[in-house]
Order: C-alpha cells, then sequence, then structure tokens
C-alpha cells in the first residue's frame, strides 16, 4: 500500500523453486516488467522498474497496484514451499562508525541501508 516496497520471499522444504514478480499476470520476458528468477527473496523499492509499471497499470484504473507471483518447480522434482509477502517501511540509514540500535518484534523484520557514495 502506498509507497512502501515490497518484500516477497520463498522458504523451500521439500525439492527446489525460484520464483519472479511481475507488473503483468502473463509474466512477459521484459526487466520493464517482470524480475530475474529468484531462490530467496525479491525487494520492490517503490523506483523499481516492476513497481512502477504495477502503479502505471493501476492509475487509470483507480485501483490500488498489483504484483504477480509465479513459482516454478525445479526439473528434477515437485518442490513444497511457503511465499510471504509484506509491505516494507523506510529504510534507516547506517552511519560510517555509528551505532544504530533498534528492536524488532518476533516474526518481525527491520531495514537498514548502507549508502556507499558515488560508483
Amino acid at each position: 500500500h502506498g509507497s512502501a516496497a515490497a518484500l516477497f520471499s520463498l522458504s523451500v522444504s521439500e525439492g527446489s523453486a525460484t520464483f519472479e514478480v511481475s507488473a503483468s499476470a502473463d509474466f512477459p520476458d521484459d526487466p520493464e516488467l517482470t524480475t530475474r528468477p529468484a531462490d530467496d527473496v525479491v525487494l520492490l523499492e517503490p523506483f523499481a522498474a516492476q513497481y512502477k509499471a504495477a502503479a502505471a497499470v493501476a492509475k487509470p484504473l483507480d485501483h490500488s497496484p498489483v504484483l504477480f507471483v509465479r513459482v516454478r518447480a525445479g526439473k528434477a522434482s515437485s518442490s513444497e514451499f511457503a511465499l510471504v509477502a509484506r509491505a516494507a517501511g523506510s529504510v534507516t540509514p547506517l552511519f560510517n562508525g555509528e551505532d544504530t540500535r533498534g528492536g524488532v518484534e518476533a516474526r518481525g523484520y527491520d531495514r537498514f541501508g548502507f549508502f556507499l557514495g558515488p560508483a
């Protein structure tokens, strides 16, 4: 909801699997619409191409953006998995040499960013 980042995580308990996130239900092979396959986590910030594409599709229809997830089993066997999606808040900046303190509730998370400067 709003401009929160979207965090998707996949835990495979049996077999193997990968997943993709897309702004389109047909998962086109277009990096502006669909992420590359991932084994465990995809984080889409509001400035990510797929996030922006979902918002662009939703705006003229006057509804909330939708991101689609496709899970694929490995080639060798079927799989069992758990998929979780969460809206993530803003990133807490980490500063060089300074302690950053926090607290996280059970099964919760917080996000931190260490900005490297110009590449």
